[in-house]
């Protein structure tokens, strides 16, 4: 609880929380590692919705160290668990419910990293302090919506970061219910779908009567389904 209030204060950027272990500084997990990291908020901790989340960070895994070789060390894989709020009007979650969060996907097997902030640049930011091997992160289609919706048009390396070079986004399915729930509220794009079996891919995605801005963001991240 004390390191979760750490970081919801930012005395800390990020705290670890390992499946099989007391919670370790970020350091010993991140020195010179690739890195997989599916960021989120993961408010849904039922066994349902947490055997997907602990499918595609497995399966985005693979997909790196298919990249790397069988050569290279197997990439680490971590759950970033964000407490800033989806809308900055609202207030950071409660502690209790953060640590609830932290249990579910530990009880998968899951490590987690505590981060305060959401956007993925904050993220790649703070793991190249400590690695320069490449990072890829694992996304439902809604958080890849939300990032390329040109918030960040004005960084350098738009939401990725400046050192982007080294990192991709992989986007993994969802089901059209989770999708649909999920971007309500935020989106400002008409996003047209088409499923399969209830489920949406990245190649079934697209924002309607916005050919041109879809064109754009497709040059800045590379999307791989899953």
């Amino acid at each position: 609880m004390l390191l979760a209030h750490l970081v919801r204060a930012d005395f800390a950027k990020a705290v670890c929380f390992p499946s099989s272990s007391a919670p370790v500084p970020p350091t010993e997990v991140l020195h010179k590692k690739a890195l997989v990291l599916a960021p989120g908020y993961f408010a849904h901790t039922d066994p349902a919705h947490a055997e997907t989340h602990t499918r595609m960070l497995a399966s985005a895994i693979q997909q790196l160290q298919g990249e790397l070789g069988e050569t290279k060390l197997a990439p680490a894989g971590f759950f970033c668990l964000t407490l800033a709020p989806l809308n900055s009007k609202d207030a950071f979650p409660e502690i209790p419910d953060v640590l609830r969060r932290i249990d579910a996907l530990c009880a998968h097997g899951g490590d987690v990293l505590l981060v305060r902030e959401r956007e993925l640049y904050t993220m790649t930011d703070f793991v190249n302090r400590y690695t320069k091997e490449p990072v890829r992160f694992v996304v439902g289609l809604s958080l890849l919506i939300r990032a390329l919706e040109d918030q960040y048009s004005k960084l350098d390396g738009s939401f990725l970061s400046k050192e982007a070079r080294q990192s991709r986004i992989y986007a993994y399915q969802m089901t059209v219910v989770d999708l649909r729930e999920s971007i309500q509220g935020f989106s400002t794009l008409d996003w047209g779908l088409s499923e399969t079996n209830g489920w949406v891919s990245a190649h079934q995605l697209h924002p309607v009567d916005r050919w041109d801005t879809f064109t754009l963001i497709s040059s800045r991240a590379t999307s791989s389904s899953r």
